[in-house]
C-alpha cells in the first residue's frame, strides 16, 4: 500500500505554518457549509466520509470498480494512523511520527509472518527554514530515492529527484512548476483533511503542499535537460451559491516525450452541504 498516500499531516501543518492574511493561503471552503465529497478522474475516484463533525474519518480509492478504503484516526497533532480495510478486516497501514508539532516520518505497515503488522518502508521528512526540503524513501530499512525541494514563497518551485545507491545520491529528473495566483485546488479540503494524494498525477507528489494553483508541470532529465515531458493545467471555478470561489474542475493536458503520446483529463470536484 505504500505511496497511495503522501503527506496529509504534513498538509496540515504547512497550512498551519502559512500566513493566513495571504488570501492564497486561506482555505476558501465555508465552515460548516460545504464538504467536499468526491473527486472525480474519469473512472477513478476519490469518496470522503464525514463525522457529525465534518471531521473527515474514512477515506475511499476507487479505480474502476475496485477500492482501497482507509478509517482516519486522529491525535492531538493532526493525523495519527490510517488503518487499512481488507477483506472484512481493519489493519494498521501507516502511522505518523512526529517531532514536537513536525511530522518527521511515515511508516508503512503490513503483515508479518505471524500476521502481526511490521513496519516494512518508511519515509523520513526534512526542514529548512519551516518548509520542506528533502523527502527520504526508506524500503525495507534501505534509503533507496530522494526528493529535493526549491520554495518561491508558499509555493514549490521545483523538485530533484535521486537514486540512491550504497549512499551515493544519483541525480535522476528534475520537476519545475508554474502558478497562478489563484488557490489551488488543495484548498477546496477542510483545514483538517486538505489532501489525500494528487489523483489527477502520480508522477509528482509535492506541487500540492503550494498555496497557488498549479498550471504547469516541465519534467527533465538530471544532468542532460532532456524534456520527458510537459503537463498543462487548466483550473476552473464555481461562479454561484455557496460554491462560488472553489475550484470546480482542472483539465490536464499531457504531452509525453518519450511515448510521443498527448493526452488529456479532467479532475471534477463534488461538494455537498454539510449539516
Amino acid at each position: 500500500m505504500k505511496k497511495a498516500l503522501l503527506g496529509i499531516a504534513l498538509l496540515n501543518l504547512l497550512c498551519a505554518c502559512s500566513k493566513k492574511s495571504d488570501e492564497r493561503t486561506t482555505p476558501e471552503l465555508p465552515p460548516e457549509k460545504i464538504i467536499l465529497t468526491r473527486i472525480l478522474d474519469g473512472n477513478d475516484s476519490l469518496v470522503l466520509k464525514y463525522d457529525g463533525r465534518g471531521i473527515v474519518t474514512r477515506v475511499a480509492d476507487w479505480t474502476g470498480n475496485a477500492a482501497d478504503s482507509f478509517e482516519v484516526i486522529y491525535d492531538t497533532k493532526g493525523f495519527s494512523e490510517f488503518q487499512f480495510f481488507a477483506f472484512g478486516q481493519k489493519r494498521t497501514d501507516r502511522r505518523f511520527v512526529y517531532d514536537g508539532n513536525w511530522l518527521v516520518a511515515v511508516n508503512y505497515y503490513n503483515m508479518g509472518t505471524n500476521g502481526e503488522p511490521v513496519i516494512t518502508d518508511k519515509d523520513s521528512l526534512v526542514y529548512k527554514n519551516a518548509k520542506l526540503a528533502e523527502y527520504h524513501e526508506i524500503s525495507g530499512g534501505v534509503r533507496g530515492g530522494v526528493h529535493k525541494l526549491t520554495w518561491q514563497g508558499d509555493d514549490v518551485s521545483k523538485v530533484e529527484y535521486f537514486l540512491v545507491n550504497g549512499g551515493t545520491e544519483i541525480p535522476v529528473s528534475v520537476n519545475t512548476y508554474t502558478y497562478t495566483n489563484k488557490l489551488g485546488y488543495q484548498h477546496a479540503f477542510r483545514a483538517d483533511f486538505l489532501l489525500y494524494h494528487e489523483v489527477y498525477n502520480r508522477e509528482h507528489k509535492f506541487s500540492h503542499l503550494s498555496a497557488s494553483a498549479l498550471i504547469k508541470d516541465e519534467q527533465k532529465a538530471a544532468g542532460s535537460g532532456v524534456l520527458i515531458y510537459t503537463a498543462n493545467y487548466t483550473p476552473s471555478y464555481n461562479e454561484e451559491g455557496l460554491l462560488w470561489g472553489l475550484p470546480k474542475q482542472v483539465v490536464i493536458v499531457k504531452d509525453d516525450k518519450q511515448s510521443n503520446e498527448i493526452t488529456t483529463s479532467t479532475l471534477k470536484l463534488e461538494y455537498e452541504t454539510y449539516k
